[in-house]
């Protein structure tokens, strides 16, 4: 009538520190009833995986002994919390002064035909399939305010949050599971989500509940599956119970198809966005981006850091170079626009940095002028020598230098003329 499995498995974050499996589980059949519990260790306490066994073993134990087909509602739940208390007291005595170093879970089941009654503390928990085929999460982790780990879970000593009940659905098949398995069950993705069980993966539960020959073998390669949605590498336990007798009405496949490989994509996406805001921007600014955003900031040799750093040594030379030559280009232009009459007062032009530079700059304009000077001056003496005229005894006059006629040039043209070329070369 009923089919039962269960397994614990250590998970990867204790393997790797040497610590053995704090989770627990234990299942029994009696008179048409299954008893099941599952229970995780805290793992700061030391003795937690001692305490986790107690409690397992010892609820299930009780109960099997008092609870039978027929009995009350009542009395059923009375008997429930009686095995609570039970298995506290006998933690209790074996911990003696060392309490805190006993801490753990407890979620116990007791099904009866369809029928769920429960005990729990803690966040591990209950998830079961309705005979209407949908999926419930039964009981809702018992923890303190906080985030993730930050939040504190109120183990089987924390009696005030114990929870007992009577489910008010019919059940078809149940899963209890420690949060190593119940995070993968009800991803902290889909928190927000019209439905936050995953009932693609609870339905591939379920389906091999129904149809594995060797269920023991199943679960345990089960249970070393891990998956995108798990969210650490905690101990894992799930124990699956199913009554092959119960009939159950199952929804369309839609609605076992959830969530879809798409909107898993989607939703994963969205929340590296909202998880790292700038790595979009990043993305758009380079074609190559760490995986690891503190990773990217830190790699000197990172194409997206270099290239900048470049790129602003190349604007600080340019600025420079139009500085200088923005300088003296503006000199030279005023001497050429000057001519042989501009006065030289460079101090008033708002283009000179110092009275220094228009000191300085006043000084090689006086140089050009006599060199200028002394190019007509030997223009002269050549055109006086060699003749200009009708005959030896008829010479022509020559006009100052610079004024119209003469053979010289005037000082701006002769800047153009000296000063340009080797300007452009």
């Amino acid at each position: 009538m009923y089919r039962v499995c269960g397994d614990s498995q250590i998970g990867k974050s204790h393997e790797s520190k040497g610590t053995i499996c704090q989770d627990a589980y234990y299942c029994l059949e009696k008179g048409g009833v299954v008893f099941a519990a599952v229970a995780d260790g805290l793992g700061s306490s030391k003795h937690s995986d001692i305490a986790s066994k107690m409690a397992s073993r010892g609820t299930v134990e009780y109960c099997a002994r008092s609870i039978y087909k027929g009995m009350a509602d009542n009395q059923i739940l009375a008997t429930i919390k009686a095995a609570f208390d039970t298995a506290n007291f006998s933690i209790k005595q074996q911990a003696g002064d060392n309490l805190d170093d006993y801490d753990t879970t407890l979620t116990l089941a007791v099904l009866i035909d369809d029928e769920l009654y429960y005990g729990h503390a803690g966040d591990s928990g209950i998830i079961a399939l309705c005979s209407d085929g949908i999926f419930e999460e039964v009981t809702t982790p018992q923890q303190g305010s906080g985030q993730g780990k930050d939040r504190p879970v109120f183990p089987l000593a924390s009696e005030r949050h114990w929870i007992f009940g009577k489910y008010k659905y019919r059940v078809k098949a149940l899963f209890l599971m420690t949060d190593g398995m119940l995070n993968k069950a009800i991803p902290p993705l889909l928190e927000e989500q019209q439905y936050q069980l995953d009932h693609k993966y609870l339905y591939f539960l379920f389906d091999n509940l129904q149809k594995t020959n060797d269920l023991n073998t199943w679960v345990s390669s089960e249970l070393a599956q891990t998956s995108p949605q798990e969210v650490n590498y905690d101990d894992k336990t799930l124990v699956g119970v199913i009554n092959m007798a119960a009939r159950v009405n199952l929804q369309s496949q839609q609605y076992y198809d959830y969530p879809t490989d798409e909107f898993w994509t989607r939703l994963t996406n969205e929340h590296e966005r909202n998880l790292y805001p700038y790595r979009e921007t990043i993305e758009q600014s380079s074609t190559v981006v760490s995986t690891n955003p503190h990773r990217a900031s830190a790699d000197k040799s990172s194409p997206q850091k270099s290239k900048p750093i470049r790129k602003h040594i190349v604007l600080l030379a340019i600025l420079c170079v139009g500085l200088v030559l923005g300088i003296g280009g503006t000199l030279i232009v005023t001497a050429l626009v000057g001519g042989d009459n501009w006065n030289g007062k460079l101090g008033e032009s708002p283009t000179i940095p110092s009275e220094q530079l228009a000191r300085r700059f006043q000084e090689f304009l006086e140089r050009l002028r006599g060199q200028h000077q002394e190019d007509e001056d030997e223009e002269l003496s050549n055109t006086s020598n060699n003749g200009v005229g009708n005959g030896n005894d008829d010479i022509t006059t020559v006009p100052p230098p610079g004024g119209e006629g003469s053979v010289g040039v005037g000082f701006s043209e002769w800047v153009k003329q000296r000063l340009l070329p080797g300007i452009v070369k």
